[in-house]
């Protein structure tokens, strides 16, 4: 798939890219509609907290679509980190530091950490949001960020 030559990501262009690169069914847990989530609570809290937006929604539309499988997949975040940087000089456009804070969220997004970094804390605390999709209730000790817990606790901002 090749991208338009802008300066900036083009949005559409990559939620085609990463629908394409998924080998799973668009409407899985994992797919799509996941997808749009994160990327909702994403922004939200970006708006809040200062997080770096594109990244934020970079990271949702990507952060899942390399999975090979519903269950344990303990490399799709790398995977996906891989193709960020594969597209970053076709589509991506972000400059070396900020690809290296996108990838460190892809790779990490599923380790159960947290982070004082407001953008992968936000690209963490949305993913982690939708937990509950897959049965699982969130906790607020993995949560990064305040707006995240916020966000938990209340469900807005």
């Amino acid at each position: 798939m090749m991208f338009s030559p802008q300066m900036q990501t083009d949005f559409l262009a990559l939620w085609k890219l990463a629908s394409e690169a998924f080998k799973l069914d668009l409407g899985s847990i994992h797919g799509l509609n996941h997808w749009n989530r994160v990327e909702g609570f994403a922004l939200q809290m970006a708006k809040i907290n200062g997080a770096d937006q594109e990244i934020a929604r970079i990271f949702a539309i990507i952060h899942d679509c390399k999975r090979e499988n519903e269950n344990y997949d303990p490399q799709h975040g790398l995977r996906a980190a891989i193709l960020a940087r594969e597209i970053n000089d076709t589509g991506l456009f972000l400059n070396e530091n900020r690809l290296e804070i996108l990838c460190f969220a892809l790779e990490n997004h599923d380790k159960g950490e947290i982070s004082n970094d407001a953008t992968i804390g936000t690209c963490w605390d949305a993913d982690r949001l939708d937990l509950g999709r897959v049965g699982v209730a969130p906790k607020l000790q993995f949560f990064s960020t305040g707006a995240g817990k916020l966000l938990l606790k209340t469900g807005r901002i």
